[in-house]
């Protein structure tokens, strides 16, 4: 097996791989060691490492802060928020479709879905996102960035 190498550039909405480990299928506890949770069968899951990082010692994934009330200087677009990820994994799965107004039937079971903001001035935050698909998210040329763009977390934030 060939080692994971770090991608050059990251979805700074929702930047999975910073950290090599993000990038591989961990054994997540379902309910966290520390709040009393065993390392038996049927405690244990898996997920991507990424995931299993933001979650930690929490009891689910979509509570965790992460990011927040952060901006990057973009290149292209200029001062942008940063979501916290987890609100991204969430809108995109509760949504679990494309939602430009083309009619477009792209579900979440066969394309990958980004988001991307309703409107452009504004926080990246849910009430003004909207899901896409790759062929019509409206920052499909501009949302790949290199690391040196992300703010710096330690490793237990995404």
């Amino acid at each position: 097996m060939s080692a994971i190498k770090r991608p050059l550039l990251f979805d700074f909405v929702r930047p999975r791989g910073l950290h090599v480990e993000d990038l591989t299928i961990q054994i997540d506890h379902v309910r966290p060691v520390r709040a009393g949770g065993k390392t038996e069968a049927d405690n244990l899951q898996l997920a991507c490492g990424w995931c299993n990082r933001a979650k930690s010692d929490h009891m689910q994934i979509f509570g965790v802060s992460s990011w927040t009330d952060l901006r990057i200087r973009h290149q292209l677009l200029g001062w942008v928020s940063i979501p916290r990820s987890l609100w991204v994994v969430r809108s995109v799965q509760l949504s679990g479709r494309c939602e430009d107004r083309s009619g477009c039937t792209a579900l979440l079971r066969n394309n990958e879905l980004f988001v991307a903001p309703k409107r452009r001035s504004g926080a990246l935050n849910p009430s003004n996102f909207s899901v896409y698909c790759q062929n019509h998210d409206p920052w499909a040329d501009a949302r790949y960035v290199g690391a040196n763009v992300l703010p710096r977390r330690s490793r237990r934030s995404p």
